[in-house]
């Protein structure tokens, strides 16, 4: 696995440059995401996925729930944020969602209304007006239709185990 995590680092930095901003559409790792974080280009903005355990070998950070009831509906402090703790969470520039609310980002790249999620959808904000859609979860089981602008942006729909970068999600986008 370490020989399959390292393959991954160099194909991401490869691709990936210091300043660039990468937008990882959840599941980024099972666990011990600083482990590997400090080791990646970019500035990284996480949107949560299902699979996202922020859990380190450190604790999470405390809190407290302000009532039973408020507990009972979020669960275990453990829950919020997935248990990211504070180091981990410093170094994504921005995270979306959290364990039990998955996150969607809206952009506007080069003109594109661009929604990213984790999980793919089949309709999103302004999807019969020309807006993108990009996502994670599917790990390639979700087949790509030339008259819908969705794309699974998993590394694992790569050759190479590397990030897409925008310009290439573009230029199929254009193509369609």
């Amino acid at each position: 696995i370490e020989e399959h995590d390292e393959a991954i680092i160099t194909a991401y930095n490869d691709t990936v440059g210091r300043k660039d901003i990468v937008y990882i559409a959840g599941d980024f790792a099972w666990r011990n995401h600083r482990r590997y974080l400090g080791r990646l280009n970019g500035r990284k903005v996480l949107i949560y996925g299902n699979h996202d355990k922020m859990r380190q070998d450190c604790n999470a950070d405390t809190a407290s729930f302000e009532s039973p009831q408020e507990e009972a509906f979020f669960g275990t402090l453990d829950d919020l944020d997935g248990g990211m703790d504070k180091e981990t969470r410093r170094q994504f520039a921005e995270v979306v969602g959290w364990k039990r609310k998955p996150g969607i980002l809206e952009l506007n790249l080069d003109g594109h209304l661009v929604v990213v999620s984790h999980f793919p959808m089949i309709t999103w904000r302004a999807s019969c007006h020309g807006s993108i859609h990009l996502h994670g979860h599917s790990h390639g089981f979700v087949t790509e239709h030339d008259d819908v602008l969705r794309a699974d942006t998993g590394i694992d729909v790569t050759p190479d185990y590397a990030p897409v970068n925008w310009e290439v999600h573009k230029m199929k986008f254009q193509a369609r």
